[in-house]
């Protein structure tokens, strides 16, 4: 009697192990799906910023007036739009453009005075992507 008591305590004990092993693996894969969607998700958006930040500086056309402007209006829009796009990105794109909007404007030239919105603009950039391999670090460090 003692033997059939002490088996059935050894296979309800197997059982709850069994149980929750299995709860405990179902949570991991969980866990490893949900951070490998996190990834898929940050990679997607870093592309769609990268694309739309290049389309931004392609739309410089190459011969600067008011009428071949609109392009890189819009482009300048779309990138200003994006969700990583940061309070300090959308001032170093406004900047850009209201430099180069009043110097054709006055009729002269662009001028050096472009460069350092353009640099402010390369920094605000490089600070998103950097933003975008930390986050994608972390949750890599999860996994």
């Amino acid at each position: 009697m003692t033997g059939t008591v002490l088996g059935a305590l050894v296979s309800i004990a197997g059982a709850l192990v069994a149980g929750y092993s299995a709860w405990s693996a179902k949570r991991s894969a969980d866990g490893i799906d949900r951070r490998r969607h996190e990834i898929e998700h940050l990679d997607a958006l870093a592309d769609s910023f990268r694309n739309d930040y290049a389309a931004f500086m392609v739309a410089w056309p190459s011969k600067l007036s008011m009428e071949t402007l609109t392009p890189m209006l819009f482009r300048a829009e779309i990138l200003v739009a994006h969700p990583l796009t940061t309070p300090g990105l959308e001032v170093a794109v406004e900047s850009v453009l209201n430099h180069t909007v009043r110097s054709l404007a006055a009729g002269g030239p662009i001028g050096d005075e472009i460069n350092e919105f353009m640099s402010t603009l390369r920094r605000e950039v490089k600070s998103i992507n950097a933003g975008i391999v930390e986050k994608r670090r972390l949750a890599n460090a999860r996994a």
